[in-house]
């Protein structure tokens, strides 16, 4: 769904963090992360933390993930980086394979651009 924001069309979206750092620590990350990005016109409404010790595509946050971002009707992604997503180079490419066909953008934060498939 796309909404209005500072007279813009942005994406409704979601931060993703990978992280076992504590829960307030956790938090400050992602209000920076919402904060660049609302400056960026980025609107993330969302914020989704997987804890997991696990780095494949096939753990069960990254499934509870992709359930919540259908339901919610995600059509961006920001991550810090495409690691979190994986640690596998061929199942990053396969993630980003999906969002695309989804019709969901892929924000990598560190690097301040957009992820492309085919893009490490």
């Amino acid at each position: 769904m796309w909404k209005i924001f500072d007279g813009k069309e942005v994406a409704n979206g979601v931060v993703f963090i990978k992280s076992k750092k504590d829960f307030n620590t956790v938090i400050d990350i992602t209000k920076r992360i919402g904060r660049e990005c609302k400056k960026k016109y980025l609107n993330v409404n969302y914020w989704f933390l997987d804890a997991s010790e696990e780095t494949t595509i096939e753990r069960d946050v990254m499934k509870q993930f992709l359930y919540e971002m259908e339901d919610k009707n995600i059509k961006l992604v920001v991550v810090r980086s495409l690691k979190e997503i994986s640690n596998d180079y061929i199942e990053r490419e396969a993630f980003l394979e999906v969002m695309v066909k989804c019709g969901v953008a892929v924000y990598l934060f560190d690097e301040g651009c957009f992820a492309t498939v085919n893009c490490d």
